[in-house]
């Protein structure tokens, strides 16, 4: 009998042990360095916003991260805590309950998996299109239903999509950063255009009269050029300009002014 009692404690302790040990590597994988960069992109993505109304920035990362395996409790947590702070009751109404309606479709129609793709490893993108369509087509129909609101949804939708594709493919550079890889043009450019979202969050902060958001962006521009050469470079800038220009912050010909001066420059070296 005492033996029984002695092999039933054991077994209890042993699978006490294991769920420690679970709960360690989970720990451990969520907290890992390059996950938490990515969790301090998502805060400052999430704050971004186009025209102070368009949140397609903070929906995108999250279901960029739930494409490329990135674990998407802490992300969603932060963008929902960024998107709560920055953007008011409105902001974090239309995010919960968009977000809410992403993961029930992911959950009711599984994506496709590719695992011979290190980006979108879960296709997701449709899902987080139809989310955003159907929020603002349920949303519309509680008052006078116009074509405009229809068709104003319909580009919401679009941009929270090609934000989407943008981020999926910039979240690899960013999680790889330490690995010797070779990445592609498009998510070099992608990762660019992801910390330069982020950093767009310090577009009030002054040094000397000058932003220093558009001095970390330029310094971006020209990194890239100065590592990848001035076609990259100059890629970099137009596409950087371009999405920036969204959040009525910036102004694409000011960014790109600077980068094609310094690859004009180079030139004559």
């Amino acid at each position: 009998m005492f033996q029984n009692i002695s092999d039933s404690i054991n077994q209890i302790s042993d699978e006490y042990v294991r769920r420690e040990n679970k709960i360690n590597l989970m720990l451990k994988e969520i907290f890992k360095f390059h996950n938490c960069i990515i969790y301090l992109l998502t805060f400052l993505v999430s704050i971004a916003s186009i025209k102070n109304e368009i949140l397609p920035f903070g929906l995108a990362i999250v279901a960029a991260c739930m494409g490329s395996t990135v674990p998407i409790f802490m992300v969603y947590i932060v963008s929902l805590i960024a998107t709560a702070i920055f953007h008011g009751v409105s902001g974090v109404t239309t995010y919960f309950y968009t977000s809410l309606i992403f993961f029930l479709l992911v959950f009711m129609f599984k994506p496709k998996v590719s695992l011979d793709d290190r980006n979108e490893v879960f296709k997701v993108g449709t899902r987080i299109f139809l989310a955003s369509f159907l929020y603002n087509l349920i949303n519309n129909l509680r008052g006078v239903f116009l074509i405009y609101d229809l068709f104003l949804g319909t580009i919401i939708s679009a941009l929270t999509y090609v934000f989407y594709k943008i981020f999926v493919n910039g979240i690899t550079v960013i999680r790889d950063i330490k690995e010797k890889e070779a990445f592609t043009i498009e998510e070099v450019i992608a990762a660019g255009i992801i910390c330069s979202v982020a950093i767009s969050a310090f577009s009030n902060v002054k040094f000397f009269s000058l932003s220093v958001s558009n001095i970390l962006i330029i310094f971006i521009i020209l990194v890239f050029g100065l590592k990848n050469g001035m076609m990259v470079g100059g890629t970099a800038g137009l596409s950087i300009g371009l999405a920036l220009t969204l959040i009525r912050k910036y102004n694409a010909i000011t960014v790109n002014c600077f980068c094609s001066f310094r690859h004009f420059s180079r030139c004559f070296k």
